[in-house]
């Protein structure tokens, strides 16, 4: 019950980013890191991969996005690297 809690408010934190990305489109690179890390830890991977790449191509000295990237790397192969938010 409580991972279907945890997973419950997570994808509707998703929906929130979402929703905040239309109405804020200077923020729009932070808010696909902050999904990214969100859908990390959902477990949906190649999803997360995509959002850190889209935030880095966006605001290329976004340093957090690059760093998210690493760190998905890093857990695929084992690692507890908290991801970084900002």
């Amino acid at each position: 019950m409580r991972g279907q809690r945890r997973d419950f408010f997570l994808k509707e934190f998703i929906e929130i980013i979402d929703q905040m990305m239309d109405f804020d489109e200077s923020n729009r690179y932070r808010y696909y890191d902050q999904r990214g890390v969100v859908k990390a830890l959902l477990g949906e991977t190649i999803a997360a991969e995509e959002d850190f790449r889209m935030s880095a191509l966006l605001q290329p000295d976004f340093i957090y996005a690059k760093n998210n990237l690493q760190i998905l790397q890093e857990r695929s192969q084992g690692a507890s690297t908290p991801f970084q938010w900002k």
